[in-house]
């Protein structure tokens, strides 16, 4: 998401007044049930997966399977209130996970009571294919190619999912690296 602003550009000792492609940052809220436990700082869009990766990242499921949905609170009329529903079975505390600060765009372990609770006990990933160096190489110019809202903008981070032998499944583009 971005927005067409009117700016002040300087370049090599000259101002002028031009019109640029800013892109937003919104603040979003993840509930648990009816207890809110995060505001995060994103570029709308694609929340639902922000708030499992949220989930998984945070240690409030160890798999995707255990979260139903994510889905925009019902009683508000904005997408900027959204509920991670558990898988029938999963029982957690919310209040285990509520934060009492901000939370920017960081990598999540700012604002972290300890350094055990930044340690994840998440399942380790199965075995997979190694990817070949001349593949690893290229992801980037692929991922360049589809960064729609960075070649608008110049400002904007970018995460891509690939098979190993490079083809793209996935991008996301965010304000904040470790969102998208």
């Amino acid at each position: 998401m971005s927005d067409a602003r009117r700016v002040y550009r300087v370049r090599h000792g000259v101002g002028e007044s031009v019109d640029d492609i800013l892109v937003a940052e919104e603040p979003v809220e993840f509930r648990l049930g009816s207890t809110p436990i995060a505001v995060l700082m994103r570029t709308p869009g694609n929340d639902a997966e922000l708030g499992l990766g949220f989930a998984l990242t945070e240690a409030i499921v160890l798999r995707p399977s255990e979260v139903a949905e994510v889905r925009p609170v019902p009683e508000t009329a904005d997408d900027e209130r959204w509920e991670i529903v558990l898988s029938e079975g999963v029982q957690v505390d919310p209040e285990q996970f509520r934060r009492n600060l901000y939370t920017t765009s960081s990598c999540g372990v700012c604002g972290k009571a300890s350094i055990d609770a930044v340690r994840i006990a998440a399942p380790s990933p199965p075995d997979g294919p190694m990817l070949r160096p001349e593949v690893l190489l290229g992801l980037p110019d692929t991922m360049r190619l589809h960064q729609t809202q960075f070649t608008s903008t110049g400002g904007i981070h970018a995460a891509g999912l690939f098979t190993a032998d490079g083809t793209l499944l996935e991008l996301r583009e965010d304000i904040g690296r470790h969102n998208a």
